[in-house]
Parts: C-alpha cells; sequence; structure tokens
C-alpha cells in the first residue's frame, strides 16, 4: 500500500530540487563577476541534475501462476538517473480497460511482487522504477497474464464393474482415475440410470479412499445402468460408465410374499 509518508517525502524533495535549480539558474544569470562560485556550487553533489530512472530491466517474468494470484519478478534499471532507486511501483490492467491500478509499491531493494486476490481474467502487469526525481517509463508484461490453477479435475476411473446382484441391490467396484489432476481425490460419485428413462441420478458416494459401494433400493426385473466419476479440490472429472445393464433378479425357488 502506498504510504503517505513516502509521497510527501518524494514530493518535498522534487519541489525543492526545482527551486534550487531555477534560483541557482537565475543567480548565474545575473552575479556576472560571482559566476565561479555559482559553478562551484552547481558542481557541488547536493545539487547535481537528477533525473528519473530508465525503465527496470525486462523481460518480466512470471511464476507461481494460481487462480487468485501470480509473482512477478524483474531487474534493476541500467541508469538510476544520478539518485538510487528508492521504490518500484506495481501496477496491473485488464486487457479491456485502458486505467492502470496500482497493486503494490515495494522498497528500492526488491525486485519481485506477488500480485494476490486477482479474479478470473486476462491481466498486463507493469513496473516503474522511481527516484527522488521522478518515476520511469514502465516495463510492460510482454502478454496478457490469465490467473488460473496449476492442478486439473482428475481423470475417468477405469473397469467399472458390479460384482455381485440381488432382487433390490448391486455391489460395483471400479480402478481409481490414472491421473489424480495433481490433487488428493476427495470423493467418488456413482450414478445410476433406468434403462427406460434419461436421466442420471446419484446412487451414492465414498471416500477418495474407497472404490467400492452397494446400491440398493432398486426394483428386481428393471434393467439399470451404472457410471462412476472421481472428484478434487478442482472439481468433478469425466465419468466411467458400465458397458453392461444391471439388472436385479429373484433367486430361482425363492417364494414370492
Amino acid at each position: 500500500m502506498v504510504r503517505f509518508r513516502d509521497m510527501l517525502k518524494v514530493s518535498l524533495a522534487k519541489w525543492v530540487s526545482t527551486i534550487a535549480r531555477q534560483a541557482l539558474g537565475w543567480w548565474q544569470s545575473q552575479a556576472g563577476n560571482i559566476r565561479q562560485p555559482v559553478t562551484h556550487l552547481l558542481n557541488h553533489p547536493t545539487f547535481l541534475s537528477t533525473v528519473p530512472p530508465s525503465p527496470p530491466t525486462g523481460p518480466l517474468v512470471i511464476s507461481d501462476v494460481t487462480k487468485t494470484s501470480f509473482k512477478v519478478t524483474w531487474k534493476a534499471p541500467e541508469k538510476d538517473g544520478g539518485s538510487p532507486v528508492t521504490h518500484y511501483s506495481v501496477e496491473k490492467r485488464e486487457t479491456w480497460k485502458t486505467s492502470w491500478t496500482l497493486v503494490e509499491r515495494v522498497p528500492g531493494d526488491r525486485l519481485t511482487c506477488d500480485l494476490l486476490l486477482l479474479q478470473e481474467g486476462q491481466d498486463l502487469v507493469g513496473v516503474k522504477a522511481e527516484n527522488v526525481a521522478g518515476e520511469s517509463k514502465p516495463l510492460e508484461s510482454e502478454h496478457a497474464i490469465t490467473p488460473m490453477s496449476p492442478y486439473k479435475k482428475p481423470s475417468a476411473p477405469e473397469s467399472l464393474t458390479a460384482t455381485d446382484v440381488t432382487e433390490t441391490a448391486v455391489s460395483l467396484k471400479w480402478k481409481p482415475p490414472t491421473s489424480d489432476g495433481g490433487l488428493p481425490i476427495k470423493s467418488y460419485i456413482v450414478e445410476r440410470r433406468d434403462k427406460h428413462w434419461g436421466s442420471w441420478v446419484k446412487a451414492g458416494t465414498t471416500k477418495g479412499t474407497v472404490t467400492t459401494l452397494d446400491v440398493d433400493g432398486l426394483v428386481t426385473g428393471q434393467e439399470y445402468y451404472f457410471r462412476v466419476s472421481a472428484e478434487n479440490e478442482e472439481g468433478v472429472g469425466p465419468e466411467t460408465e458400465m458397458k453392461e445393464l444391471v439388472k436385479p433378479t429373484r433367486e430361482a425357488g425363492e417364494n414370492v410374499i
């Protein structure tokens, strides 16, 4: 966050430097025979001409990109303008906007900044160097940066099969997906669909370490499709569907009550 004290210090320095140069210039033009002492004063380090620094040295390096943040790194300017760099101003601009927003003002000995609490979209980044004379022109990112998670949703589980079928229930098992997306599997979601109805309904869920499920409440003689998907913190991945229909059947010789 920009501190008022720092802004006031830079503003006062600029004002004093400007007034001093104007006053001494007038004195030199009027002094005539005292030109030499004035020249000596102008060459004193206190009154040496100071200009804003050149832009930070690029390119900007973007790293540690997540859904809501990323890190930007740069190098110091080639020229400091005759005065040490005191701060760097880091700004961002959404691609569809024309105005820049100040993100953070970091000390001159720091060459990196974390941009946090970003929203989905594409952002351009600019960094300016600053000394007592003012700010440099910005060093801008070559391309827009899109905050995104380094992780993905898991791939589909494999080998979904029915291991036991009764008149009103079925036992299912499957294998974990080949890819967890870089995050632990949080749960598995099992769904069923009646052969004669088009909608899938949830049949049950398991923890991420469990790859079996008993589904009951089925109708004897009715045929069902089943599918299973895996979920991690990024969301639910694609499903694996059983190729064979499951048909709960009463055992032969069993009496109907």
